[in-house]
């Protein structure tokens, strides 16, 4: 739940699907600190595992696998 005065601070990154090696965009909320989740590529359908290391608003690190 956000709270009131709260502002996302969203940034889009770029990452490459580990299957068929096409590239897309995602957009994070970067306030919400480092995640680890699960999407779909946008040009295969096929799932990946993105985790997104985050400190101090910045992104330290991106890591992208097959799920």
């Amino acid at each position: 739940m956000h709270h009131v005065g709260c502002v996302a601070m969203n940034e889009s990154i770029s990452i490459e699907c580990p299957h068929c090696g096409e590239s897309f965009s995602l957009a994070l909320d970067v306030s919400e600190g480092s995640a680890e989740f699960i999407v779909d590529c946008e040009v295969c359908c096929r799932p990946m595992t993105v985790a997104v290391r985050i400190n101090d608003g910045e992104i330290e690190g991106i890591e992208v696998v097959e799920a």
